[in-house]
């Protein structure tokens, strides 16, 4: 019976990792994902940058990336996302190491 017990929660356990390793994963293509469209982005302000005739335009370009970097890039990265996934990544490793 207590080697049942053991068995049942050797199986959740190693389930909790897949689920959080799937979960880690997801948020690194969700990421790059995130860069290609900001590398997409930027490419089409470096053409911009190209075809500006004045040091004001292509300033004023520079701000556009700027801007475009601040609020949408790094929002869209999902820094925090994948932070909370490495601490549960560690989390649930502590503990399958605990219980050996």
């Amino acid at each position: 019976m207590q080697q049942a017990i053991t068995n049942q929660k050797t199986q959740t356990t190693n389930a909790t990792q897949k689920l959080r390793r799937d979960k880690a994963k997801n948020a690194l293509l969700e990421t790059k994902v995130s860069l290609e469209i900001a590398a997409y982005e930027v490419s089409k302000l470096i053409d911009e940058f190209s075809k500006a005739r004045t040091d004001s335009e292509k300033a004023h370009v520079l701000n556009r990336c700027i801007r475009y970097l601040s609020q949408n890039c790094m929002s869209n990265l999902g820094l925090a996302q994948l932070a909370n996934c490495q601490s549960e990544l560690l989390i649930t490793e502590a503990l399958a190491n605990s219980k050996k």
